[in-house]
This record gives C-alpha cells, sequence and structure tokens, in this order.
C-alpha cells in the first residue's frame, strides 16, 4: 500500500487535499486533473491505475487532488457543485500550494473545461496542456451538434448513479468496456466512488456537466496542446476531440484505438508514450519486439468466489496467489508482468519452462481453494520496460478463455518447440479465437505422469464456442 502524504490549500470557502509523488527531473511539474470521484489515496489499489502513476512520476513530479466534493477535500452543495471557474481557481490553489513554477496538465474527460478555463487565463507558468476524452461541451446545442440531448444527458446520468439503465447497457459498458469482466476493477470503482462521492453530490456534479460550454475560450489557448481521444468512445465521440484539436490554435490530434472512458483503463502504453514525448521531446521507455514464452493464469468463477467470501479474504486470497506465483516464476526463472486481480500475464525464455511453471501454479492455487487455468503460447511481443503487448498476448489470453478448471491449453507452437522436454500434449483441436483471424491448433498439456491420454482432459471440441 503505498502511504502519501496528505496537504490542504484553501480555494474561497473550499479546502482542496492534494499531495505529490516523484520529483522534477528537470521538466515541468505533471498535474492529472481528477475526472473520477475515486480519492486519490485509492489510485494505487488499481494495477493500471498505479502503473499509470509510476510512469507519469518518472517523467516529472506528479501533484494529484480531489475534486471539491469528492474524498478529502470539502464537500460541495447540490445548488453550487463547482464550475469550470471554481474548479480553475481550485487549480491554481493547489499549484501555488505546491509552489509549481512550471507544470503540464493532463486533463481527462470532466475535468477537461476546468483545465481549458485556466489555460484560457494564459498562466505564465502552463507549460503543456494535454486532454484526453474530452469535450468542450457534453450538451447538444443549436450550432454544436455532436452533443446529448437533455433526454440522453438524464438517462446516461441515471444510468451512471444507478449502474444500469432501465433497457439499455450498464455503466460499466457504456464508459469502461474492458473493466464490464474485471472484478477487481469493478469492485475498486464501486467501493471508491462510495468513499469518494456521496450519492447527492456525484448527481449535482453530473448535473451541473448541462451547463457547461467553454467552446469561447478555446481560441484563446496558447499553450501547447495535445488532444488525444479513443476511436470506439461511445459517449464523448471522437468527434469532440477533433473539433478540439480544430479550434485550439496549432493543438495535435491523437486518435487511440479502444473505447474505455478512463486514462488508466485499456491500452495506456500509448497514452504515456504520446503524453511523454509531448512534454519532453522524447520517451524514456523505448518499444522493441522479441520473442516471449508467455501465460496466462486466470481465477475459474472468481466472481462467485469473492461473493462467498467476502472482500477482505477474496483480497488475500488475490494476494497469496499471486506471492505463491512469483515463487513459481522465480523457480523457472520467469518474469511477472501485470496483474488484473484474477489473472495474470507471465513470460519465461523457454516454452518448457511456461508449461511446468504453469501446472506448479495450478498446484499453488488450489492449495488456496482456488481453481486455475492457464493458457500458453510462444510468439513475438512488443516490450515496454516491463509491459507486454501485441496479438501474441491476445493470442494467450484468448486460448487461457477456453481451459477449464485445472488445465493448461498451449497453442500449436509450443509442443513443435519443446520435442526432448519430456512433455505431453493432446492431439489438437481447431478453433477460431476471437478478434484473431483463421483458426488455430489447441493442444492440451499433460503432466509427466499422465502418459495414458484419456478423454476428460482434451480440449473443447471444434464445435464450442469461445466465451465471449
Amino acid at each position: 500500500m503505498v502511504q502519501l502524504d496528505v496537504h490542504y490549500v484553501q480555494s474561497g470557502e473550499h479546502h482542496i487535499a492534494w499531495t505529490s509523488l516523484g520529483d522534477s527531473n528537470g521538466h515541468s511539474d505533471i498535474v492529472l486533473c481528477p475526472a473520477t470521484f475515486v480519492p486519490f489515496e485509492m489510485f494505487h489499489e488499481l494495477p493500471s491505475f498505479a502503473t499509470l502513476l509510476d510512469r507519469l512520476s518518472s517523467i516529472g513530479r506528479l501533484i494529484l487532488f480531489d475534486r471539491r466534493g469528492v474524498g478529502a477535500s470539502d464537500p460541495i452543495t447540490p445548488d453550487n457543485p463547482g464550475t469550470p471557474d471554481d474548479l480553475a481557481d481550485d487549480l491554481a490553489a493547489v499549484l501555488d500550494a505546491a509552489a509549481s513554477r512550471q507544470h503540464a496538465l493532463i486533463a481527462p474527460s470532466l475535468m477537461a473545461p476546468a483545465a481549458i478555463t485556466y489555460a484560457s487565463r494564459q498562466p505564465t507558468g502552463l507549460s503543456h496542456l494535454a486532454l484526453f476524452n474530452a469535450s468542450a461541451s457534453m450538451m447538444r446545442r443549436s450550432d454544436y451538434p455532436l452533443g446529448l440531448t437533455g433526454d440522453q444527458a438524464s438517462i446516461l446520468v441515471s444510468t451512471i448513479l444507478d449502474g444500469a439503465g432501465p433497457d439499455g447497457p450498464t455503466s460499466m459498458e457504456l464508459l469502461v468496456p474492458t473493466g464490464a469482466d474485471n472484478t477487481l476493477f469493478e469492485r475498486w470503482a464501486d467501493r471508491g466512488g462510495r468513499m469518494g462521492a456521496s450519492r447527492g453530490s456525484a448527481a449535482a456534479i453530473y448535473d451541473a456537466i448541462r451547463h457547461i460550454d467553454v467552446r469561447h475560450l478555446l481560441p484563446i489557448i496558447t499553450t501547447p496542446t495535445l488532444v488525444m481521444h479513443r476511436a470506439d468512445m461511445q459517449i464523448t465521440t471522437i468527434d469532440h476531440g477533433r473539433y478540439l484539436a480544430d479550434y485550439i490554435p496549432n493543438a495535435r490530434f491523437v486518435e487511440l484505438d479502444g473505447s474505455d472512458g478512463p486514462i488508466f483503463m485499456g491500452e495506456t502504453a500509448t497514452v504515456l508514450d504520446e503524453i511523454e514525448r509531448f512534454i519532453t521531446g522524447t520517451t524514456s521507455v523505448g518499444e522493441h519486439r522479441e520473442l516471449a514464452s508467455l501465460i496466462f493464469t486466470d481465477i475459474v468463477d472468481s466472481t462467485g468466489v469473492a461473493a462467498e467470501v467476502g472482500d477482505r479474504r477474496w483480497r488475500e486470497l488475490l494476494d497469496s496467489n499471486e506471492a505463491a506465483a512469483r515463487a513459481v516464476l522465480e523457480r523457472h526463472e520467469g518474469s511477472f508482468h501485470n496483474s488484473t486481480g484474477d489473472g495474470m500475464l507471465c513470460s519465461f525464455d523457454l516454452p518448457s519452462d511456461a508449461v511446468l511453471a504453469a501446472f506448479e501454479c495450478i498446484d499453488a492455487a488450489a492449495s488456496l481453494g482456488l481453481d486455475l487455468r492457464v493458457g500458453i503460447h510462444c510468439g513475438e511481443v512488443e516490450r515496454r520496460g516491463d509491459d507486454l503487448g501485441g496479438i501474441a498476448v491476445n493470442l494467450c489470453a484468448r486460448i487461457t478463455d477456453l481451459a477449464t478448471a485445472g488445465q493448461v491449453l498451449v497453442s500449436g507452437a509450443i509442443p513443435a518447440l519443446t520435442i526432448g522436454a519430456g512433455l505431453f500434449f493432446d492431439e489438437p483441436s481447431h478453433h477460431q479465437l476471437r478478434g484473431i483471424p483463421g483458426r488455430w491448433p489447441i493442444h492440451a498439456a499433460r503432466r509427466h505422469s499422465q502418459r495414458n491420454y484419456t478423454d476428460n482432459q482434451t480440449p473443447p471440441t471444434t464445435e464450442q464456442e469461445p466465451k465471449a
């Protein structure tokens, strides 16, 4: 658990909580404006958010704060939830308290209007402005056809506050599609939202969005500006981002893959590379391709187990399972790359080590009362620091989706690469893997003791569809 020093500064009648991470490193301070109702003291509890914070704080001193009405900052009233001008004042107060002489703002979604307002004042210390999945106006207007109608906004706010609309998709499916099946993220977001803001405060803040329109400020901005937007955003569509880039002088627009709203979810490596290159002129984390033997582990029925044992015990089980997996990796000279809570991505130099480690991870999880399934593939990956990406990673994850409890499934590459290693594999069945062209041969791996092949551990038949 990361322990943060929490400071307070007064802005008008409100006290705003803030903290900082890292050192300046000769660059501008970086301010990550709060576009979530989760307080900053909980950011590090989500692995993907912690990774983002670590990367940003390696570029320069990172400043975080809770917006008024959220977390440790003072509460708001329904009739005064904070205008963009108010929030820009809060931002200025935090920067003054932090003695920041030069700073770059990263403003995702809900905080973009406040950052635009602050930038329009042309403060001497503002060196860069980065907007992410942002808009100048969420609402449709007579001269702005991109936004939501009044009815659409009402339905959206109700869906966000209640978690699901009457007949439509859930708020998670709308705003964070990759988090919809991520138990760790769902629990973090639910708990953080409850701790961060009351329902009344959240409703007031969302309702205030209807009145926000900062389009008139865009031509005034003289700060170098980067506009990043994910291509498949459902609510704040990419046309909002293009509008910002068109009307802010000399702004650069970057279209990103994906449909996740939060900056810390989905594919974040490209986002971080763009931000670092924008602020420093280069990237400290180079990208190169290499060959790796990958394993994905996944806890079977993680949602059901978590509901049965409760939050605290579930967290203990996840920590114990990860610790056991890391011990296995050490024995087989493997590397741990990331965790989704109920799943882990690891890599090995030798595919035989990956297979042996997979069975040991299954045994270690079983000793905790957990059922594990594993997928393995060997292929070229893109490496950015400690992160791995590319089609090979996606393919490995899809193979894991096919496995049953206690089963290790491997791609057709593994048997050919491990001849002579004393490993055993079933005859392949062929599958269409979601999002990956072609049909792929999949084998079930055997333990050394399983020399007599049986039918009860073969992969799913070719007629069985992979998990959606």
